[in-house]
């Protein structure tokens, strides 16, 4: 019965070291787990601030290339603008040279072949 009881306080012993050392690997997991999340926060942070970077580039792309087309739009209006005023220019220089000096007679330049020339 005695070597039983001695058994028995070694069995003891070393469920009270195993208990002791699982312990500590669960402390160790433990531990590794909450590296591990702060790990995974601190991407999810970085990930989000690349986010925010690469919108606020967006944004400011996006601006520019507004603005780049507004530029454009004001450009071709005053392009146009420029040909009409041109052409009212033109067609007014035109018809005085076709209408000729006050006293009549226009320019036979300007009269089409086999169209008499304005009497004078």
């Amino acid at each position: 019965m005695l070597g039983a009881l001695k058994d028995a306080v070694l069995i003891l012993d070393e469920v009270k070291r195993l208990g002791g050392n699982i312990q500590k690997l669960a402390d160790r997991v433990e531990a590794l787990e909450q590296r591990t999340d702060q790990a995974e926060k601190d991407r999810a942070v970085e990930l989000a601030h690349d986010e925010a970077r690469v919108a606020k580039f967006e944004a400011r792309f996006e601006s520019r290339i507004v603005g780049v087309e507004a530029q454009m739009v004001k450009v071709e209006a005053a392009a146009r603008v420029a040909v009409a005023e041109t052409y009212a220019a033109l067609a007014e220089r035109v018809t005085r040279l076709e209408m000729g000096p006050p006293n009549g007679g226009g320019s036979p330049r300007l009269n089409p072949p086999g169209l008499p020339a304005p009497e004078t």
